[in-house]
């Protein structure tokens, strides 16, 4: 419990990151063009439950989505709606993506499937869309 006064954070944590976010987690791009990005499973991205946070694996299929759709329509992209099905644990890893653009315009929708490599299971299916970043 945080008493009135008292940061619950470390005043020693800096207010801005080194490097880009994606890269600070370790995300590691396999092919930008079809919206493979991997991700270790390390101890410091798991949750209590031993598993990947889920605000990694948000990150990962992110990642996927705006790689594959600016590479595909050769423009910056940002993902503006993200929809994610959790389906099983992803305990040991690394998670890969594997990326579908579902339609043929820049406004068509992405599917984004988080592999566990070490088991071949999908533990995670996303929907997202993007725009081009203005």
């Amino acid at each position: 419990m945080c008493r009135p006064g008292k940061p619950r954070w470390s005043s020693t944590i800096p207010a801005t990151l080194a490097r880009p976010l994606r890269e600070e987690a370790g995300i590691e791009v396999i092919n930008a063009a079809d919206g493979v990005v991997q991700l270790q499973v390390t101890p410091d991205l798991r949750n209590p439950a031993g598993t990947l946070q889920g605000a990694m694996v948000a990150l990962l299929a992110e990642a996927a989505a705006e790689d594959l759709m600016a590479t595909r329509f050769a423009s910056p992209m940002v993902v503006t709606e993200l929809d994610l099905r959790y389906l099983r644990k992803a305990q040991i890893g690394p998670v890969r993506t594997r990326t579908q653009l579902l339609g043929t315009g820049p406004d068509a929708p992405i599917q984004v499937e988080v592999i566990d490599t070490s088991t071949d299971q999908i533990t995670t299916l996303a929907y997202a869309r993007a725009a081009p970043v203005s």
